[in-house]
């Protein structure tokens, strides 16, 4: 299956995403972890990242915090489609400091989106996401954001991706 993994923010994250395609068997060669482009130029900048993402469609994607964001500007501009997502630790917060529509999650179809998130998130505690009232939800223990703890959410998130993926 074609997957599209979208880290957070700080470089690190890559290897989460690289942990989790792991976990969940996909495809190296159907499988791509988009390194940003504001590694190497300082300030994230989404609407360069949609360009440098182009249009693709994907079975899958993955996305934490930031990446979030991209994927869900990326489909709320139609560049971007998928069957199935997961999204973790979304900020929603940051949706205007970014000056991204408000109501940017209400906008895409949030049956085939799996949200989770950290109970006292300090970007995003799992109150604010259920405001958005999402279909699938996962909430797990936890308030640092890093989501590195793959044991509280692999099997749910394996159980969201398999389960009649159409």
């Amino acid at each position: 299956m074609r997957t599209l993994m979208l880290p957070g923010a700080m470089p690190e994250t890559i290897g989460l995403m690289e942990n989790l395609a792991e976990l969940l068997a996909l495809d190296e060669e159907e499988t791509i972890v988009h390194p940003y482009l504001f590694w190497r130029e300082g300030v994230p900048n989404i609407e360069a990242e949609l360009a440098a993402l182009g249009k693709q469609k994907f079975d899958i994607v993955i996305a934490k915090s930031l990446g979030t964001l991209i994927f869900a500007q990326a489909v709320f501009k139609q560049t971007l489609t998928c069957k199935k997502a997961v999204l973790l630790g979304v900020p929603l917060p940051v949706l205007r400091q970014m000056q991204l529509p408000a109501n940017l999650f209400k906008r895409i179809k949030l049956s085939n989106i799996l949200f989770v998130s950290q109970t006292h998130d300090k970007l995003c505690p799992s109150a604010d996401i259920e405001q958005i009232h999402p279909h699938h939800m996962l909430t797990i223990a936890g308030e640092d954001h890093l989501y590195k703890d793959t044991s509280l959410y692999i099997d749910k998130v394996q159980q969201f991706l398999f389960s009649q993926i159409s």
